[in-house]
């Protein structure tokens, strides 16, 4: 469990926006392939309705496990796995890199902060 600082939320930011350069390569990818401009207009409407939801509920997620309200892998279990119970062991592997990663990324900023 990482300990909330002042730079938590940065960790949090850097997260989502991977998360999201992600989703928005997907949708992307998706725009291209249709060559209906009309059906392009419809479908980017609710794509990006959906990718909003998708980008608020990440971040609530996400922002109360580094707060110590959840523990991260129910958040990456929900967020990347569908909540697919069979996906445990995977989201308990991711769930030891971020935290690993966030733990670095924290002592990065305060020795460049110092």
């Amino acid at each position: 469990m990482i300990a909330y600082s002042t730079h938590a939320p940065c960790l949090l930011i850097l997260l989502v926006q991977a998360v999201l350069r992600d989703i928005v390569g997907n949708v992307a990818s998706r725009l291209f392939a249709c060559n209906s401009d009309a059906f392009i207009q419809v479908r980017l409407n609710k794509w990006l309705n959906e990718l909003e939801q998708m980008f608020y509920g990440m971040s609530f997620a996400f922002d109360k496990s580094l707060t110590g309200d959840e523990v991260i892998t129910g958040a990456l279990l929900r967020n990347f796995y569908n909540d697919d119970k069979s996906k445990q062991k995977p989201a308990e592997i991711l769930s030891r890199y971020v935290t690993r990663l966030a733990i670095t990324l924290v002592k990065l900023l305060l020795e460049v902060g110092n």
